[in-house]
């Protein structure tokens, strides 16, 4: 018997004789009728290891595969040299994967140089890319990931794409040129991103939508807290760099300058009859124009004879609503009288101002349709940063440049106080008298802008009051 081969298979025919001279009956595994010994005998059954049972049998019971279902076992296969087994695994290489279908198993081709697997999941990488598996934006062959962890490709913002091709795929905006996506610059701090939009400073500026007046590299939008005082998405800077008016260069565009002073009360519920209402007032500064007082109401006011009277310190001022109102009106009511600066004054003193609202005895405290409340507004130009004389340009400004004459160092142009004026006339009716007097004493003490202060010292003294005393009579020019 000749000696053994690869895996143990022997050749065969000393069984084969051995069972043709027994002419013994023996097993018959493919239940073919005929004994297995005899069908290999006669070439019926093919043994190719020599063991004494058909091929098929031994394939059948699992002895072993026949990866390519030719009848023969796949060791047969390779020993016999019926198949090639390039990495010596015993399996014919028509069976291992070839992805690209070139007969060499993909396995060899890493073996022997031909194909990659940089992201070692056992496929070509060529066949990785081809199929979808991984992609291969720049086209050299590689898997985008190969790309990315070996260095090769940068990916700034962890999406497994190069920044390369984020950027030319319109994935990413690279608005500076510099191969790095937008995004990136603004995480990293090498760009700037002051309004949120993703788009670095820069950018906004050299590409819009966004002005750099002041050109310190810093969108407009992103300077107006604090710099925009006429919400105009201007900074007040540029602004005047570009020709608004800051007559006393402060920095604040006159026009921001010239805003009058508002006061709001509490609100008061309910109002009507057996229910007035009283605001206090205090520590406001002196007005250098008239004075609005605007009430807003939702209340019983809907006839002439259902109004509110306004008192200052007990002095009736007028009334609202005789015309204007609504009974419960939504959302209000509204209404206003004008107070002159001197009537104010001598009420007041430049103290506390008592203001009450008295509804008329016809006004109902609990209409059925509403729940009456009323509050009020007052608002005014103070003196020294008005515009009394409405030309955009603030009163002091008007009196420092001469543009405005100011004889009585009031801080309010002339022509804003009636057509004859003399210093003296303090409460601004054309007579120098008791009432001057009065306006002078209320303001007597350190007082740097006031008309009391006659000979504008910044003081409220007997020079003034000498003044005052001088000139007691008609005004005249």
């Amino acid at each position: 018997m000749s000696s053994r081969t690869r895996s143990g298979i022997v050749p065969a025919l000393g069984a084969v004789a051995l069972a043709a001279l027994l002419g013994a009956a023996g097993p018959d595994c493919n239940q073919n009728g005929i004994p297995d010994a005899t069908d290999i005998a006669n070439g019926t059954s093919q043994d190719c290891d020599g063991n004494g049972v058909p091929d098929e049998c031994d394939i059948a019971s699992g002895l072993y595969r026949d990866c390519n279902a030719n009848g023969i076992p796949d060791i047969c296969d390779v020993v016999f040299g019926g198949s090639a087994d390039c990495n010596g695994n015993e399996i014919p290489d028509e069976c291992e994967p070839d992805c690209d279908g070139d007969g060499v198993p993909d396995q060899c081709e890493f073996l022997n140089g031909t194909a990659t697997d940089c992201n070692l999941n056992g496929i070509p990488d060529q066949c990785d890319i081809l199929s979808g598996l991984s992609q291969d934006c720049n086209g050299n062959g590689l898997p985008d990931e190969c790309d990315i962890a070996s260095g090769f490709a940068r990916d700034c913002n962890g999406n497994g794409i190069p920044d390369s091709c984020d950027i030319s795929g319109g994935f990413s905006q690279d608005c500076n040129g510099n191969g790095i996506p937008d995004s990136c610059d603004i995480a990293g701090g090498v760009s700037q991103d002051c309004n949120g939009n993703g788009i670095p400073d820069s950018c906004d500026i050299a590409f819009g939508p966004s002005s750099d007046c002041n050109s310190d590299g810093i969108p407009d939008e992103c300077q107006l807290a604090g710099n925009d005082c006429n919400g105009n998405g201007i900074p007040d800077d540029c602004d005047i760099a570009q020709g608004a008016w800051d007559c006393n260069g402060n920095g604040i565009p006159d026009e921001c300058e010239v805003v009058a002073l508002e006061y709001t009360s509490p609100v008061y519920s309910p109002i009507g009859t057996g229910h007035s209402a009283t605001w206090v007032l205090s520590g406001i500064q002196e007005p250098g124009t008239a004075l609005t007082l605007t009430v807003r109401a939702v209340a019983d006011i809907g006839s002439p004879v259902e109004f509110f009277t306004i008192r200052v310190n007990g002095t009736i001022m007028g009334r609202v609503f005789e015309t204007v109102g609504s009974d419960c009106a939504n959302p209000y009511s509204e209404d206003s009288i004008t107070i002159p600066p001197a009537v104010w004054f001598d009420l007041t003193g430049g103290g506390v101002a008592f203001i009450q609202i008295q509804p008329s005895a016809a006004v109902d405290a609990f209409p059925p349709l509403c729940t009456s409340w009323v509050e009020a507004e007052l608002s005014f130009m103070p003196i020294g940063d008005g515009d009394c004389n409405s030309n955009g340009i603030p009163d002091s400004c008007d009196i420092a440049t001469g543009n405005s004459p100011d004889h009585n160092h009031d801080g309010i142009p002339d022509e804003c106080q009636g057509a004859v004026f003399c210093d003296a006339d303090l409460d601004f009716d054309g007579f120098i008298g008791f009432s001057d007097l009065l306006h002078l004493l209320g303001r007597w003490g350190p007082c740097p802008v006031c008309r009391a202060d006659l000979n504008g010292d910044g003081t409220v003294d007997f020079s003034d009051l000498l003044i005052v005393l001088g000139s007691f009579g008609p005004c005249e020019l």
